[in-house]
């Protein structure tokens, strides 16, 4: 699993991304102060997810999981979910890649 720790409080954020088994895709961030919540785009090949919202969750991309290698995870200090501008920059919210190895991890602990 890999920390994406070059996020910051920009509120129109665009990442090209490598994961650890070296697949490569496009993470657009944005933050909408409106809903008070962030949401996320990913482009992989020709796979476009747009408009993601952004909630804790072992798997964000689980609906993906037959087409992805790869999964993101979402974190928070205090169980809240992303709902601030410096979320990433206080280290109140962890964004992680997750590799094929962790998802199958994944996949053997959940219920069936």
């Amino acid at each position: 699993m890999k920390l994406l720790d070059k996020l910051t409080a920009n509120p129109i954020q665009k990442y090209t991304v490598i994961t650890e088994e070296g697949d490569r895709f496009t993470l657009d961030l944005r933050f909408l102060p409106s809903q008070a919540a962030w949401e996320a785009s990913i482009e992989w090949g020709s796979v476009l997810i747009l408009g993601i919202s952004l909630v804790l969750s072992p798997n964000l991309l689980f609906g993906f999981r037959n087409i992805l290698p790869f999964g993101l995870l979402v974190s928070a200090t205090n169980g809240i979910e992303p709902a601030y501008l410096d979320d990433f920059t206080t280290g109140r919210i962890k964004l992680y890649v997750m590799t094929e190895n962790d998802l199958a991890e994944l996949d053997e602990k959940l219920p069936q």
